[in-house]
């Protein structure tokens, strides 16, 4: 039976540019992600005005069903959760909205134009930059 070889655009085998080009591929895919979760964001801000408080209230409750191990997850380690989440994804900790960096880090600059022109646009303060 003759080996099969993975190949990308006519790179394949030991070739490490076919590897490079998959990642630059998975990369995009990443990013294009994220817009999507960005623009999903924003509706959800703009037509809802979702929130933080909206977001932990709502899912708290379906964490205190216990885990297969008996745990659960008490408010202030739930709290520091979200806190983590919102840091790592570029929004505020208090309102759960994107920066404006974040936005335009993707391509996002007429959405964050217009989230602050509606006044749902968070500006860091000292602390958080």
């Amino acid at each position: 039976m003759a080996e099969r070889q993975f190949v990308l655009d006519g790179y394949g085998g030991t070739d490490v540019r076919g590897g490079y080009r998959l990642f630059s591929f998975r990369a995009g895919l990443n990013d294009a992600a994220e817009r999507s979760h960005l623009l999903f964001r924003a509706i959800l801000m703009r037509n809802h005005g979702r929130d933080r408080d909206m977001e932990v209230n709502a899912i708290f409750p379906t964490m205190q069903y216990p885990d297969p191990y008996g745990e659960t997850v008490d408010w202030d380690d739930w709290n520091d959760l979200v806190d983590m989440y919102y840091d790592s994804r570029g929004w505020d900790r208090k309102i759960g909205w994107p920066y404006r960096e974040t936005w335009e880090k993707y391509g996002l600059k007429d959405i964050a134009d217009e989230l602050e022109k509606l006044g749902k646009l968070p500006k860091r303060s000292a602390v958080t930059k």
